[in-house]
């Protein structure tokens, strides 16, 4: 659809379908000359699978005129995730896309092939790809949510990623590649003061001296019971053009990364200390956190994760009394919040 200044339509374009199902997750771009190029999932049914997404690039002209309609390092039986797009300056063009082996294993677990990147000329020919883990070593995934252009004609791609070496941890990804799809540098962040495990970068930009901004959300855990909505923070990360939080990092390639993010971390404090550990009957529990307003909980565990005890707290230079007489030998986690933030969290023995 073109649109005027005021939002008035001017004019609307209908792709063709052709054995589509439906289309999904556009990602459009103006290109050099003006004209522009899509990037969509298109569903099709195909060898009795259900409708498996295709990664699909579609080029036109200023006007809408379609060049060139293909679809991009399909196998038969496999699909495409992340279609996303960016032109670089000479008019050719990234393509990434996160390429699917399957939906799911044989125990319900989704599975995805790592990022591939497609160089692709302006007549609609791949002249390069390259997957990410050719780079990255032990990448279970990249997803690319978004991406820009720079001022010396890089693109950078910004999202999520999964590692092995990081466990379960998902934390924000963000790489920048050149025009010969050769990747500069790849590095992880995740603000390990609030969350542990999922971090995502959505939107960003280059700023005049160079360095790069980026917005996203940090998903932190909540009680057991309340709203996983209340969980979802925003945050926003501005590193150099290199990637560092802390400028002059030399890190370049992900895999030789041995931490989350740049920034040192001060040491550990502790909000909660505790006794006897291991406990028969009584736990005193001493908090030094918050203020008579913080809205404070205790919370126990057992090792399936069932809450066995559950207790408002307060800010107290007396050791406050948690009665764990009914609970069953074995190991607990103690968990302090305050209202949906997870401020400190202990193991503690249980022993009669």
């Amino acid at each position: 659809v073109w649109i005027d200044s005021m939002g008035n339509e001017l004019k609307k374009v209908q792709m063709p379908q052709k054995d589509y199902i439906y289309n999904e997750n556009p990602d459009v771009r103006l290109m050099p000359d003006s004209g522009f190029v899509l990037a969509t999932h298109s569903y099709i049914y195909k060898n009795g699978f259900s409708a498996l997404p295709r990664y699909r690039i579609i080029r036109m002209d200023k006007e809408g005129v379609i060049l060139w309609d293909k679809e991009f390092g399909i196998e038969t039986t496999h699909g495409s995730s992340a279609p996303l797009t960016c032109p670089f300056p000479d008019g050719n063009i990234l393509g990434a896309s996160q390429i699917q082996a399957d939906y799911y294993d044989s125990l319900g677990n989704e599975i995805f092939d790592p990022l591939r990147l497609f160089l692709i000329g302006k007549d609609g020919q791949v002249l390069k790809t390259k997957d990410i883990s050719e780079f990255v070593l032990n990448s279970t995934y990249f997803t690319p949510f978004n991406g820009f252009n720079t001022s010396n004609g890089d693109v950078v791609l910004m999202g999520q990623g999964n590692y092995g070496w990081l466990g379960s941890a998902i934390p924000a990804t963000i790489a920048r590649v050149g025009s010969d799809l050769e990747y500069k540098w790849m590095r992880v962040y995740n603000d390990t003061t609030i969350c542990d495990h999922e971090s995502y970068l959505y939107d960003g930009t280059e700023l005049p001296n160079g360095d790069l901004a980026f917005c996203g959300s940090v998903r932190v855990d909540v009680p057991p019971g309340t709203n996983s909505l209340n969980g979802i923070h925003l945050w926003i990360l501005k590193v150099d053009s290199m990637g560092c939080v802390v400028p002059g990092c030399t890190d370049t390639f992900i895999k030789s990364l041995t931490k989350i993010d740049d920034v040192p971390k001060p040491q550990k404090v502790s909000y909660m200390t505790f006794y006897p550990n291991p406990v028969k009957d009584k736990l005193n529990v001493l908090i030094k956190f918050g203020s008579p307003r913080s809205r404070l909980k205790i919370m126990i565990n057992d090792i399936l994760g069932k809450t066995v005890l559950l207790r408002d707290v307060n800010h107290s230079e007396v050791p406050q009394e948690l009665d764990v007489s009914g609970l069953v030998n074995g190991v607990y986690l103690l968990q302090l919040f305050d209202g949906f933030r997870l401020v400190q969290s202990e193991s503690v023995i249980v022993t009669k």
